[in-house]
């Protein structure tokens, strides 16, 4: 109540020029305090278990991602539209972005979701085509954050099934 007060009081001895300056500095103030992005928050997938990938509904012809030489557990999972990964515990399912390329077995090298997108490259530029189900091919995963900068990328092997 007093600092309305003190501000009311202010206001009294200035002009009208001075008060739309010192309201355009407040807007100012206000919409830089806005603008300013939360602090980078790097991540890392989590290996996906078999108890993880039971629980979620992957039924049906896809790829797994796993990073590294391919031998530990998966941290990607794509069925058809969607695909689902390990955050901080909590297992998160994406959609596939229809603007991008198609992947193999008619799943999609982008994913998105409120958290996070994720992002499929190949080594070739090109996904690979849905005929080479059943190989392994290398794979970068790369993760962003819903501002569109780069939380995580990683090197692995992505192995599908029809």
């Amino acid at each position: 109540m007093t600092s309305f007060l003190l501000l009311a009081l202010a206001a009294c001895g200035q002009s009208a020029e001075q008060r739309r300056a010192a309201d355009e500095a407040d807007v100012e103030a206000v919409k830089a305090a806005q603008n300013r992005l939360p602090p980078l928050q790097p991540m890392k997938p989590e290996p996906l278990m078999q108890e993880d990938v039971a629980r979620i509904d992957a039924s049906g012809p896809g790829c797994m991602v796993r990073l590294g030489e391919g031998l530990a557990p998966p941290v990607l999972v794509t069925v058809g539209s969607f695909g689902w990964v390990k955050l901080d515990g909590a297992i998160i399912k994406v959609a596939g972005d229809s603007g991008s390329e198609r992947g193999p077995v008619d799943t999609w090298t982008r994913f998105t979701g409120k958290q996070v997108t994720l992002r499929l490259e190949y080594p070739s530029g090109a996904a690979v085509s849905s005929g080479e189900e059943g190989r392994s091919h290398p794979v970068t995963l790369t993760m962003r954050d819903p501002y569109d900068r780069v939380i995580y990328r990683g090197q692995g092997m992505q192995s599908c099934s029809s």
